[in-house]
């Protein structure tokens, strides 16, 4: 049996990747309460998984993360967010929809205490529509966190959200089998939720729900005498687009619900319907910015859902004759100088967002250029982390069929756009805390309880401050 002061000299003296055997050795066993209290345990858990998953071992991390969940419960549960946001980022990939449910569990267990991590991964499942996953738990869920007194208010809004536009999908199922739904049957679907939509806006969209042909110049006449019903009706009108697609409604709502509400900060004075839906690059670039989140929460996979989900939407208001072709071309144009700095910014992990193409093709694309795009995203599964110009050559024969982005993708950085210094910064502060334990210098004064600077995570004062 290992000690630990065995297993510490091995972590501190190996490495990360040396030590993993006596790692596995080491945690398999029952750990002394006196061990758990010198050593930082969390930190060693964090840097094995975190550099085991950055060098794409998944094997290792796969194996490790439920060796410690099985042997050491109180342990996994300090370190779960980070294990299991990885594990639904990765079975999402490989579609092993069993395990992506078991890795949900932890966050469905405690959706208080996890509520950032447990609403990133629920937006990663939506974007999968593998909505049997969240639903069984959704209204417990809704009601854990509508309660809580340590939760803003609206951290339940995306739950909400999906409960509602979920019932809106099943009255135009319901619908086109010619099948009525009760006048009460909103109400009673949605009471245990705070989603109240304006009793208005609620009828109107009811209304293009249930509407059969898209009258053009009656929905463009609301624009300008009443913007509620445009908006209400173009919305039930653009779901029922994307169903016929293959989108769910809670996932179509999403990209709706994001790019009119940023549209909406610029235009909203705008006259005329192709006016309102004319993108600025700056504005829209500073918008995806956001929508990568920040310190506090990392939100890539929503930001990847809007940029390649909202081209869906144009195509949608084009062919609709809702907007010009020049406005639709401007707005693909930007679009695509955005795509092509975020492929080349986060190209190594480009396979967490493989789901954009689980949906369905955009219009503007071939099928090879489709496909080709694709096959990046899934080649960077096996990607170790280097530049984009160290793998080039892996993927010169997808890019030499990708017209409309290779220009955008290879080019000379001498200044970073706004969105690649933002992704740079979104990426440095979504890491995990990680302890580097061969480079520690030591301070001119060392407190008795803190770590010894010496390496040997012991505290100083039972250490070489004796």
């Amino acid at each position: 049996m290992m000690t630990a002061e065995e297993f510490w000299i091995s972590y501190t003296k190996k490495g990360v990747f040396d030590c993993y055997d006596d790692a596995y050795e080491y945690f398999s066993q029952e750990l002394s309460p006196e061990s758990k209290k010198e050593y930082y345990y969390v930190e060693v858990l964090l840097e094995i998984n975190g550099h085991h998953r950055s060098d794409k071992q998944f094997d290792k991390v796969l194996r490790f993360s439920e060796l410690i969940k099985l042997k050491q419960p109180e342990l996994f549960k300090e370190v779960a967010k980070y294990f299991d946001k990885f594990l639904i980022e990765y079975y999402c990939f490989l579609e092993d929809w069993e395990n992506t449910d078991k890795a949900f569990e932890s966050f469905r267990n405690d959706p208080i205490g996890l509520i950032d991590e447990y609403l990133s991964a629920f937006d990663r499942i939506v974007f999968n529509q593998k909505l049997d996953i969240i639903t069984p738990s959704l209204e417990n869920i809704f009601k854990q966190i509508n309660e809580s007194k340590t939760i803003m208010p609206g951290a339940g809004h995306a739950l909400a959200r999906t409960k509602y536009y979920i019932f809106l999908e099943d009255v135009h199922k319901k619908q086109k089998l010619g099948i009525d739904i009760e006048p009460n049957a909103f109400s009673t679907i949605i009471k245990d939720f705070n989603y109240d939509p304006l009793n208005e806006y609620h009828d109107l969209i009811l209304k293009g729900i249930k509407e059969i042909d898209f009258d053009k110049n009656a929905i463009i006449s609301f624009f300008s005498k009443e913007k509620p019903a445009f908006f209400a009706n173009l919305e039930a009108h653009f779901l029922k687009y994307m169903f016929k697609i293959g989108f769910n409604f809670a996932l179509s709502t999403i990209i709706w619900e994001e790019l009119i509400s940023h549209i909406s900060e610029y235009n909203d004075n705008e006259e005329t319907p192709d006016a309102f839906f004319t993108i600025e690059p700056t504005s829209y670039e500073n918008f995806i910015v956001k929508l990568a989140g920040g310190f506090f929460l990392e939100k890539s996979s929503l930001m990847f859902a809007i940029l390649w989900g909202t081209v869906h939407l144009y195509e949608f208001l084009l062919s609709s004759e809702i907007i010009s072709k020049q406005t639709f071309d401007r707005f693909i144009s930007i679009t695509n100088k955005l795509k092509g700095e975020l492929i080349y910014t986060r190209f190594t992990n480009l396979w967490k967002f493989a789901f954009i193409h689980k949906w369905s093709k955009p219009n503007t694309l071939s099928e090879v250029e489709f496909s080709a795009e694709k096959i990046i995203f899934k080649k960077t599964f096996a990607f170790k982390n280097a530049t984009f110009p160290e793998l080039r050559s892996q993927i010169e024969d997808e890019l030499d069929l990708l017209a409309y982005l290779k220009d955008k993708i290879i080019k000379p950085t001498v200044t970073q756009s706004p969105l690649e210094k933002a992704l740079e910064k979104s990426i440095k502060s979504s890491l995990p805390p990680q302890t580097i334990v061969s480079t520690y210098t030591a301070p001119e004064k060392i407190g008795r309880n803190a770590k010894c600077p010496c390496g040997s995570g012991k505290k100083y004062k039972k250490c070489c401050g004796q």
